[in-house]
Parts: C-alpha cells; structure tokens; sequence
C-alpha cells in the first residue's frame, strides 16, 4: 500500500516538473528551419557558383560562408572560387525569433587549370563520407600523408566504388614514397573510372617515379589523349621521356607545357634542365635566369645556372651563382665543389682550396673531392700536403686513373 502511494507521488512530482519546464525545453528547439541547394558542384577556376536558401519562416538574415573565408548576407547569391581545393558552404539565418544554421552535405570542387586538383565525391556520399574526405583533403595540403592515407582508408571501407577515394589514398602514399602501394591505388581508380585522364597521369607520374619510364610515358599519352589540355601530362611526358635519354622529344614536350602554361616557373626549370643536359648552353641561360629571378631562393636553380655558365666559360658568372647558391643551403657540399672548381680554373687556388675544405667537412668520404684538394695544393707548391691529400682519394677509390696520374705528377715534384 506504501509502495502504491509514493509510486503515485513519483508520477505526480515529474508531471509537474514537466509542465514546468516544458516551456524552457520547448524553447530551446528553434522554430527556425532552413536548407539550401547550389549550381554547379564542381569544375574549374575560376568557378561561379548559384546559391538558393529556403526556409518556413520569414527570415531577416541570410549568411552565407562560402568555405575560403568570405561570406555574404543574401538569400540567392553568387560566388566565385578562384583558387582550386573543396569547400563546405554554411548558410546562417535568423530573425526575431532565433536563428538556424545548415552545413552542405557536398563539397564545392575547383579544379586548377588543365588539372583536375581536387575531384569531389560522388553526390549520395553521405555526411559522414563526406568528413573523411574533407578531413583528407586538409591533410594532403599541409603534407600530413600519414594522417591523410588514413582518412581515405577509412573512406574506402565505407565506399568501396568511390574512384575518388583510392586516387587521394593514392596521393597519400605517393607523398609517403609507398610508390608501389600508389600505383596499386591509382590503378583501382581507374578500373572504377578508366576515362579519367588525371588517374592516368598519376599512374605515369608514379611509373617515372619507380624507373619505368616507358611504361610512364604510355600512361601520360593516354591521359592527353582523353584531354588534351592537361598541361601536367605534358610535362610529366617529359620528365619520363628525359629520364628515358629522349631529350629532343622531352624538350619538345617541356616546350608545349610552357606554351599551354607560360608563367610556371617549374616548367621554366624543367626546360632549362632539359637543355642543359643536351649540352644547349646557350638557350638554356635565359630560362634558368628567369627561374631565379621569381624564384630568389632555389638552390638548385642558382646551382645549375652556375653550372651552365661553367660550360659557357663564363667563370665569374659561375662563381656568382655558386655563392648564391651557398648562402641558400651552406650545407650542399656541390655548392662548395662547384665554386672551387670555377675558382681553380681562374686560378684563385687559395679560395678554391677553401671551398674544397669545406666541401669535405661536410663529407670526408668523398674521393673526388680529396683529389681536387690535392690539385689545389699542389698549385700552391704544399706538396706534402697534396701528397698525403692524393693519398686518401686514393684510399676511397682506389681504381681511379686520374688519382694515380696525379700521384706520380706529385711524387716526382717532392723527388726533385
């Protein structure tokens, strides 16, 4: 009977609490909604795209975030997205009676010119899908591969259809050098989508990455073959074919990717290496020039303009660029040799000699390198010194004509 009763008091006191509350829980649900579509979902930049907001109220505040850090209040914009990546637009409304805020459940995708950068998923990802690749996405920008190979993975065991997903998994692995596991990716992506010239282009970049630089340049012809205008194809083309030893056709190529992008410096670079290489000196002079010129700190451009000025016979220009070179990275010993070479050729032994010493305090196993020291002391009348310099090339190389011939030279100059 006691029991009855307090089981009565119980129902009693929470009906209470329930019509007392009611009013502040009930409040608490806004009786704002709101959603929102847009046209197109994807392409290239720059991409404009038309927004429309719906809602059952009579709303005083549209504002939209477009996801790359403007917004806008309007119930029907327009945006433009000039740079490539994905975009998660959040649209914020309100009037007297509160406020409601949605989230697109689809990426925006912008490609780059003649590049297919980011490439959204399919348009039934679901929310949850959708995080996973955003959240990749975001890692791949910052050079987190580890971090990003995870997300896709997770990604892939939800959408095992998704060729989007194994081409980023592809991308993370590519970053990590897993290139086998890349190329494994990448292929699963084009078994799912095989008219997408930019998974061919991957598995070519990935090939030419591996050495197998015929079967690279195979895949990048096929990629140009679905489109034309992707203008990485191009040079991907011929960074396989130089590597291949095909330097008329990588120029060639190098040629066609600057046409198509003429304000690229690493396509300048890429050039200029090509001709290099060739032994065109001359025309590559004006290419390496611009690289530096946009590019004030790239080592490796202030490096091999020095070099190619070096086989010009322009030695001071060479040594200007070496210097260059070695205030960007004091640590390359190349940096060092190089201008020690340009240096002993002018005949200023004594600063080339410096260079060598400190080429070999960054590495002491470096035969070569003791064998131009030697050189430089033998000019300098420090025989000894050369001698026991020969000797330790030597040492380290011992099958080394050149070190034996200078040896005999050394050794008959201490004999007289």
């Amino acid at each position: 009977m006691k029991k009855d009763w307090l089981d009565k008091k119980r129902v009693s006191f929470c009906f209470l609490l329930f019509i007392l509350f009611f009013p502040i829980i009930a409040g608490a649900v806004s009786p704002i909604q709101a959603s929102f579509s847009f046209r197109p979902i994807r392409g290239d930049a720059p991409l404009t795209v038309y927004f429309s907001g719906t809602s059952n109220a009579n709303i005083e505040s549209w504002i939209w975030e477009f996801g790359d850090g403007t917004s806008l209040d309007q119930m029907k914009p327009s945006h433009n997205y000039t740079r490539p990546g994905s975009y998660r637009v959040k649209l914020t409304v309100s009037n007297k009676e509160g406020s409601y805020t949605a989230y697109s459940k689809q990426l925006i995708t912008v490609y780059g010119k003649g590049n297919q950068s980011y490439m959204a998923l399919p348009e039934n990802s679901n929310i949850e899908n959708n995080l996973w690749f955003e959240s990749g996405i975001e890692f791949l920008k910052i050079g987190d591969y580890s971090s990003a190979n995870r997300c896709f993975t997770s990604l892939i065991n939800l959408e095992l259809k998704n060729d989007s997903a194994y081409y980023y998994e592809g991308e993370s692995l590519y970053g990590l050098k897993e290139y086998s596991k890349a190329l494994k990716a990448y292929e699963k992506a084009l078994t799912l989508n095989p008219t997408n010239a930019s998974y061919l282009f991957a598995i070519g970049k990935v090939e030419n990455s591996l050495g197998q630089y015929k079967d690279a340049i195979k895949s990048f012809e096929k990629a140009l073959k679905i489109n034309s205008s992707l203008i990485d194809a191009y040079a991907g083309l011929a960074d396989a074919k130089m590597n291949s030893g095909d330097m008329e056709n990588a120029i060639l190529s190098y040629r066609y990717a600057i046409n198509l992008s003429p304000d690229n410096p690493v396509y300048w670079m890429n050039y200029a290496m090509s001709l290099y290489k060739s032994g065109q000196y001359n025309p590559a002079l004006p290419w390496f020039e611009k690289v530096v010129n946009v590019s004030p700190d790239n080592e490796e451009a202030f490096l091999f303009l020095g070099n190619n000025k070096y086989r010009l016979n322009d030695y001071n220009g060479s040594i200007d660029a070496y210097s260059r070179a070695i205030l960007l990275n004091p640590g390359n010993k190349l940096n060092w040799q190089y201008k020690g070479r340009s240096l002993f050729t002018l005949g200023q032994y004594d600063e080339a000699l410096f260079c060598f010493e400190k080429a070999l305090e960054i590495d002491k196993r470096d035969a070569i390198l003791w064998q131009l020291k030697a050189d430089a002391l033998y000019k300098l009348g420090r025989l000894t010194e050369a001698r026991d310099s020969i000797d330790r090339s030597l040492v380290l190389q011992p099958e080394n004509p050149f070190a034996w011939k200078d040896k005999s030279l050394i050794e008959t100059e201490i004999v007289k």
